[in-house]
């Protein structure tokens, strides 16, 4: 077996990317906060970080696939099942909290997503009602006035 980081140092990947998952779970509990009520400029403010948090959890990946690969193990489930057998109680719990973590980030993922969604087809909407307010024989005139439908007659004429 080819050695490429010592065991303790590889838990120590597994604990930083088991941290790293929660602090991207908080930063999709408050993407979904901000989604709910609407603010937009609040919302760009956090797509920085999220980028960043999705960065550092791709590098933490790929950190533990080299690791196990370097071990002679492959690079997905089986693999890190096999290296946890012969692991502490507490890394595996460690992993199966990680895993249960990636399950709800994946699904707070979607909702957010749903959301989004749900917000561009409301703006879609209110875009279309602006747009044809604004053609011509819309309600408004391309000032902003209110146009009027129908020419008013002054008063006193037939």
């Amino acid at each position: 077996m080819k050695q490429t980081a010592t065991a303790p140092a590889f838990a120590g990947v597994l604990q930083a990317e088991h941290d790293a998952l929660a602090a991207f779970l908080s930063l999709l509990q408050a993407e979904q906060e901000i989604l709910v009520h609407g603010d937009a400029d609040r919302l760009a403010q956090l797509a920085p970080d999220k980028a960043r948090q999705i960065e550092e959890l791709s590098r933490l990946g790929h950190e533990r696939n080299r690791y196990l690969e370097g071990q002679g193990l492959g690079a997905n489930s089986q693999g890190i099942k096999t290296w946890l057998e012969t692991q502490s109680i507490t890394l595996r719990r460690t992993w199966r909290e990680l895993l249960r973590r990636a399950q709800a980030a994946q699904q707070l993922n979607k909702s957010n997503g749903l959301l989004i969604e749900s917000r561009l087809q409301q703006n879609r909407m209110k875009l279309s009602v602006l747009q044809a307010a604004a053609s011509p024989g819309g309600l408004y005139r391309a000032d902003g006035q209110i146009s009027l439908l129908h020419r008013a007659r002054a008063l006193g004429q037939v």
